[in-house]
């Protein structure tokens, strides 16, 4: 079995190019020259951490995931938590033919903000009522998730990894810098897989 996940939203960015150059602490004063570095670190530290810790940053962010053979699994944990609603669950036949599978019925979720889905595949011997998915050869998932308050650590990392990398972003190579202690504060804030 395989996973493609995808970010359906367009990134938006848990702090602002603003408050990532105050943090700097340069003086930009109406030059805006530096901005599009600024915000292009904002982002790629925006995306390190929220691969890092499994979670989504930003409130009403949609991801899509996609599983082929799935007969070969019986429950599958969504990534980037926190989740907050389901939004599709379909299968999809051979000729990619959609069918909406239905909550309760042919798929069941458990978890109150970290969602698992169960599915009924080669049987069912732990008890747990499972949907049945044996017809399809894709299964599609969309769902929304993510911090309707982003906590201060998150923030706090984020902008160290931003002033980090900006300090060492050398000629042209736009690399972060991920600091020791960037990682301490956020990696509280980890989901670990449940399964």
């Amino acid at each position: 079995m395989s996973l493609q996940i995808q970010k359906v939203t367009a990134y938006s960015a848990v702090v602002t190019t603003a408050v990532a150059k105050t943090y700097l602490k340069q003086s930009y004063g109406t030059d805006t020259a530096e901005d599009d570095i600024v915000a292009s670190l904002v982002q790629g530290a925006h995306e390190y951490l929220e691969k890092l810790l499994n979670v989504s940053l930003t409130a009403d962010t949609t991801w899509k995931v996609l599983t082929d053979e799935p007969e070969d699994f019986i429950e599958l944990e969504l990534p980037h938590s926190p989740h907050t609603s389901i939004t599709k669950v379909e299968g999809l036949d051979e000729e990619e033919t959609a069918t909406e599978l239905t909550l309760n019925s042919d798929y069941y979720k458990r978890g109150l903000d970290r969602y698992v889905l169960n599915f009924e595949s080669l049987g069912n011997s732990s008890g747990i009522p499972r949907g049945s998915i044996t017809n399809y050869d894709t299964i599609k998932i969309e769902y929304v998730a993510g911090f309707t308050s982003v906590p201060e650590p998150i923030k706090t990392a984020l902008l160290q990894i931003v002033a980090a990398s900006y300090v060492n972003r050398g000629d042209g190579q736009m690399t972060l810098t991920i600091p020791e202690k960037a990682k301490q504060l956020a990696l509280p804030y980890r989901v670990a897989p449940w399964i």
